[in-house]
């Protein structure tokens, strides 16, 4: 897409809607996200939206294919 890595957590955030964006008001009231990396807000993310049971279950579902 052409986003520089830099801006990726930016980018995305800026695209967020509805309970992502409550999300993100609230990440960046309670973490410095100034240089937050991608891994970082990629961890931040996962950790809200897809928890580590659903992880876990659809790695199973992947195995079973």
């Amino acid at each position: 897409m052409g986003v520089p890595d830099e801006y990726w957590v930016e980018f995305a955030a800026f695209k967020f809607e509805g309970p992502a964006s409550a999300w993100w008001n609230h990440i960046r009231r309670m973490h410095d996200v100034e240089g937050m990396t991608w891994e970082q807000f990629e961890v931040l993310f996962n950790e809200q939206f897809f928890p580590q049971s659903y992880r876990d279950k659809k790695a199973m579902e992947f195995m079973g294919l």
